[in-house]
């Protein structure tokens, strides 16, 4: 049998058993507006998918939750997956039990790490699925805003960093490219089901893209969020952000063997957030330059450290002045946070919701020097200068 006629084989009965339903084929597509629509923008074509089969398991607890879902809403799901042509599909309700599947579009020789791509699925999504508000799920690897191929290593061939990691080349997305665009579609919230996504330089990038972020400043567990819980919580027409993250903590952080973290982010207190530690970093560039890192909470694995606690950051350099201030500012711009005692073997002594870089921890000329053209950046050290 020749390796083309195996790998097709491969793909048709990976496709059958992703589904588990009544109908997978194509049908008509209902295009009047409904209350929300979220995607599920799912990049799998790498371990995640081909391995462990992560993204098998959580579009069935996807599908299997619609059962739950009472209002007139619309799942889709961008998948990028091991060995196939990415695809737009929907997942719905089967009234006989179970869900099903409509493939709405394929997407040839499309990369989904790529903003264009990207921006043409959103804009399809839209057109095809219309609706009053929309949600965004990004589900994929991820490490923060880390410039492409740039995983705390000053090697370009090492594991492909910020969003993403598609293909034998292990493509990525920068979170500029992100949010280049993110910024044309607006959503009512952003899900990062992804590692270390929840830093204050993504939330400030994408502060206009989403009026929520719900990520970690951690890793994130390869299973991904329960699903089958919050997947009918996003569906409803006004959501409770708090509830989606306490289904997190029931299931990564406060069991037996917890190991999480999560942050519920309101992008419209980022701003004054920003303002608040311009005034703290304003005239400290030696200061922050000689600033012993050792001892500030981190919550990265690797060395060196690229992701620290922003408060407790800020507390080393900071008057008490500020820091009331800081602490405001923080209570109004994260509504929800949750961390386990140890993430792996991090141990977390502190948590203020938020991760953060210190400028020049890394000792590395090209994340510095992409650091620069980030709008936390270029809004908080630049403009205190």
């Amino acid at each position: 049998m020749s390796k083309i006629v195996f790998r097709y084989i491969f793909l048709c009965i990976a496709i059958a058993m992703l589904t588990s339903c009544k109908n997978c084929g194509d049908e008509p597509v209902n295009n009047l507006p409904v209350e929300r629509t979220i995607l599920v923008y799912m990049l799998a074509d790498n371990n995640l998918g081909e391995t462990y089969e992560y993204d098998r398991t959580n579009i069935i607890d996807m599908g299997e939750a619609l059962s739950k879902v009472n209002n007139n809403s619309r799942l889709l799901v961008f998948y990028a997956g091991y060995d196939t042509v990415p695809y737009l599909m929907e997942l719905t309700n089967s009234k006989k039990g179970g869900y099903n599947v409509n493939k709405l579009k394929w997407y040839d020789q499309a990369i989904s790490t790529d903003s264009t791509t990207m921006k043409r699925v959103l804009s399809d999504v839209r057109e095809i699925a219309p609706a009053e508000n929309y949600g965004l799920i990004m589900w994929s690897h991820a490490t923060n805003w880390l410039p492409n191929n740039r995983f705390y290593s000053r090697s370009n061939t090492v594991s492909p960093t910020s969003f993403g990691r598609e293909g034998d080349e292990e493509l990525s997305m920068n979170i500029d490219e992100m949010n280049s665009a993110l910024k044309w579609f607006h959503h009512d919230f952003i899900l990062f089901d992804a590692c270390l996504m929840g830093s204050v330089e993504v939330a400030y990038e994408l502060r206009e893209a989403c009026d929520y972020i719900i990520a970690s400043p951690t890793e994130t567990m390869g299973a991904g969020y329960p699903y089958s819980e919050i997947i009918p919580m996003l569906l409803t027409k006004e959501i409770d952000y708090i509830k989606v993250c306490e289904e997190y903590c029931k299931t990564y952080i406060t069991t037996a063997n917890a190991s999480g973290t999560i942050s519920l982010i309101k992008t419209d207190e980022m701003e004054s957030l920003a303002q608040c530690c311009q005034d703290i970093v304003k005239g400290k560039e030696e200061e922050i330059a000689n600033l012993e890192t050792r001892d500030i909470q981190y919550f990265d694995r690797r060395l060196p450290h690229m992701f620290y606690d922003l408060q407790d950051y800020m507390t080393r350099i900071g008057d008490d002045d500020q820091l009331d201030r800081l602490q405001s500012c923080l209570q109004s711009a994260i509504l929800y946070k949750a961390a386990s005692r140890n993430f792996l073997n991090i141990q977390i002594k502190k948590y203020s919701g938020l991760s953060c870089y210190i400028p020049g921890c890394s000792d590395d000329s090209i994340i510095e020097d992409y650091y620069q053209k980030l709008q936390w950046n270029k809004d908080v050290y630049n403009s205190s200068k």
